[in-house]
This record gives C-alpha cells, sequence and structure tokens, in this order.
C-alpha cells in the first residue's frame, strides 16, 4: 500500500535547521521565496529566525531584510515546502521521530555541490 508524504509540524526549531543548511549568501530572489516560504511555515515567528539568517550574508542590508519579510507577510504563492525543498537540495534531512536535532551545516562548496548535483539530476 503507498503511502502519502509524511505530515510534519513546521516548528522555529525545523525553520532554523533548513536556514542552517541554505547559505545567506544565494541571490535576492530565492532570499525572497525564502522569505515567503518562512513565513508561510512558522508565520510572524519567523521574522527573527529570517533577519539572522539573512543577515549571515557577506554583504548584509539590515533595511532590504526587513523590506523582504514585511513583503512576505502578504499572501502568496510559495509555501514552506518550498524552504525545505531548497535546503534538501543542501544537505538538509528531516529528523527521525519528529524531535529536531541540530546537525552539522555542510560547508558552504559542499551545499552549493550538492545542490548542482540536484539540479542536474532534475533536468535529465
Amino acid at each position: 500500500m503507498k503511502q502519502g508524504p509524511v505530515q510534519r509540524q513546521v516548528t522555529p526549531d525545523l525553520v532554523r535547521q533548513a536556514l542552517g543548511c541554505t547559505p545567506a549568501d544565494i541571490g535576492h530572489d530565492e532570499r525572497v521565496r525564502i522569505a515567503f516560504a518562512v513565513f508561510d511555515g512558522i508565520g510572524d515567528a519567523g521574522e527573527q529566525i529570517f533577519l539572522d539568517w539573512a543577515a549571515a550574508r557577506s554583504k548584509a542590508d539590515t533595511a532590504e531584510d526587513r523590506a523582504v519579510w514585511k513583503s512576505a507577510r502578504k499572501p502568496g504563492k510559495v509555501r514552506v515546502g518550498t524552504l525545505f525543498g531548497i535546503a534538501k537540495d543542501r544537505g538538509f534531512k528531516f529528523p527521525d521521530g519528529g524531535a529536531a536535532t541540530t546537525a552539522p551545516a555542510p560547508s558552504p562548496a559542499e551545499a552549493e555541490r550538492m545542490a548542482d548535483l540536484k539540479r542536474r539530476q532534475r533536468e535529465a
């Protein structure tokens, strides 16, 4: 008997873990998608989590990050699954048993290598 996808409770810790596998130095459009995904998953509880993550990029811009978060609070098409998909491309794995655990994040080079591999697999 085939089962559908596992339904997981999206918690701030789970979002933090997914963001930990996602380098903040991604492009602006991807950062916006992530903001929408975080808001979809945990609402306003995600604001500081998103801002802390975005501030880790090499050319952080707090005003821009706050504007991105403000725009993400409006209804959109991006869902929390987008965040987990982006993070999984870079090595994120859901914790077993539902308990949040913090796994070491891959290096930025390793995360990009894994994302590139996933992209090539999807294109094939």
